[in-house]
């Protein structure tokens, strides 16, 4: 589940974009920080919820070690 957006985030990252209009290399570098920082964040989240379902998914299956579980599978 992504994270809530936090209202004073955004506006911090427009004052800073703001401040580097002047310097063209600094704001390219900051807005890949800002691209590579979100592209983090995403996949932390989306690892996170992959887990998550996967810890339901296998409380719903049920695994056994009876023999007779072979037995029943070459029939």
């Amino acid at each position: 589940m992504p994270e809530l957006l936090d209202v004073s985030n955004i506006l911090e990252v427009s004052k800073i974009r703001e401040k580097l209009v002047d310097e063209p290399d600094l704001l390219a570098m900051f807005k890949l920080l800002i691209i590579i920082s979100n592209q983090r964040l995403n996949d932390k989240s989306v690892d996170k919820f992959i887990r998550t379902m996967a810890m339901e998914v296998a409380q719903h299956i049920e695994l056994s070690d009876h023999s007779s579980d072979e037995e029943e599978g070459d029939m």
